[in-house]
């Protein structure tokens, strides 16, 4: 069988900041229900920044990204983001996001902007969560540093910097993002289920319809066992019943995510993912159950599940998905 590429340094530091990203949605959906006794592992809530409105951005910016509404029914001229406005985590454009919230673009676009929508909201505590790794000795994070060749400190400041562009978006905008996600879902686009579920969960103010949100919980598994390591990542670290995931199915996610970064990033990688993965179960053990052990028979289950969702990340590989 032929081996899927080994992943560029680039998509490692895409990875590394995808772990963190991750993890602190992850901790979110996982956090207990209420306020938390406040101890020094715990990340700080998200959106705790003061931000301008979006219409200061000029003084948060290094350019000044001129929104030019687009034709109805047209593709809005994206353009490319200011010189500066890049970090490790994905170009923060705040005209893609005024372009979205107007309306203008496709399903597809709306997706991109609740993209950055969410990684600003999760921004500071993602931050914080990267420094804990860092000053920890995480594993997994002394492993991307090795796989990328960026130190932790660059990778911090780059984070850091991330933030920084964020503040031109206020609550208000970011508030909007469930109506980007809501709109892309419906609009068909790919790879947005998992993400406007976390939504659903952990900051929806109405009450969810319960056909809509199993609609939303199937297609989002479905997702993950096509292979997309994002979303393997989140279902295999969920502690809840929220995502719709059942203990056989998180078991299956979480080898089938051991097995993928053996097969792309080595061993020591994987070694380093288990180690962390125990971790972060005795910090949420805290405050929640963690999940019990599988029996023989549900064990058999989820290792013929791990087997297919490892060949469907193949496959995927393959075509370039």
């Amino acid at each position: 069988m032929k081996k899927p590429p080994i992943p560029s340094r680039a998509s490692w530091i895409a990875g590394a900041a995808a772990v963190v990203l991750t993890a602190f949605a992850v901790w979110l959906l996982n956090r207990p229900e209420g306020p938390l006794v406040a101890t020094t592992a715990s990340p700080p809530a998200a959106g705790t920044l003061a931000r301008p409105s979006i219409e200061a951005k000029a003084e948060a910016t290094d350019a000044k990204p001129e929104v030019v509404a687009a034709p109805a029914g047209a593709e809005p001229p994206l353009g490319r983001p200011s010189r500066g406005m890049q970090n490790h985590f994905i170009d923060i454009e705040p005209r893609k996001v005024q372009l979205a919230l107007e309306g203008n673009g496709s399903p597809e676009d709306a997706r991109e902007a609740a993209k950055i929508l969410s990684i600003c909201k999760g921004a500071s505590g993602a931050l914080e969560f990267a420094y804990k790794m860092r000053d920890q000795g995480d594993a997994t994070w002394r492993e991307l540093q090795e796989r990328t060749g960026v130190s932790s400190q660059k990778f911090i400041e780059g984070s850091e910097d991330g933030m920084r562009r964020c503040q031109v978006f206020d609550d208000t905008t970011l508030a909007r993002r469930g109506e980007l996600l809501k709109r892309a879902y419906e609009g068909g686009a790919k790879d947005v289920a998992l993400d406007y579920l976390v939504w659903l969960n952990a900051e929806s103010k109405q009450a969810v319809d319960p056909e809509l949100l199993g609609k939303v919980q199937r297609d989002a598994r479905r997702s993950a066992e096509d292979g997309k390591f994002e979303d393997l990542v989140v279902l295999s670290q969920t502690f809840q019943p929220r995502l719709g995931v059942t203990l056989v199915q998180r078991q299956a996610y979480l080898e089938a995510r051991f097995l993928i970064e053996a097969e792309t990033g080595g061993q020591a990688m994987a070694a380093a993912s288990r180690s962390s993965m125990e971790n972060f179960e005795k910090e949420m053990s805290k405050w929640i159950p963690v999940p019990r052990a599988l029996s023989a028979e549900e064990q058999r289950e989820a290792d013929a599940l791990t087997e297919r969702v490892v060949g469907a990340w193949r496959k995927r590989q393959g075509s370039g998905g």
